[in-house]
């Protein structure tokens, strides 16, 4: 489990645990890191809601949570994060649509 604790690390920068055994929620407090470039945590047994304030993370360029049990709609002001170019949601169970402004990103993979 991710202790929710870890995100109040006010430095913290990446936060890569793919292809653990880790398991879970992501918690709210993923939204206080105001200093998170890359979130990756595909190919792990994370399930739970993704929390709605991800888009908060402004220097954030990357999300990748493939493979995993991670459930919830994709947030409608996820095109407001600037430096985003790197989304990786395959096979997992969150819904929604995403917006045109981010299709029209060169750099979105």
């Amino acid at each position: 489990t991710i202790p929710s604790s870890l995100f109040d690390l006010p430095r913290l920068q990446k936060m890569m645990f793919e292809f653990t055994a880790i398991s879970g929620t992501l918690p709210e407090s993923l939204c206080h890191s105001p200093s998170l470039v890359q979130l990756a945590g595909g190919h792990t047994r994370l399930s739970g809601t993704l929390p709605t304030c991800i888009s908060r993370l402004s220097r954030c360029t990357g999300i990748d949570l493939q493979h995993t049990r991670v459930s919830g709609t994709l947030p409608d002001d996820l095109s407001s994060m600037a430096s985003l170019n790197y989304l990786a949601f395959d096979y997992t169970l969150i819904s929604g649509t995403l917006s045109e402004s981010l299709y029209a990103r060169p750099l979105l993979t």
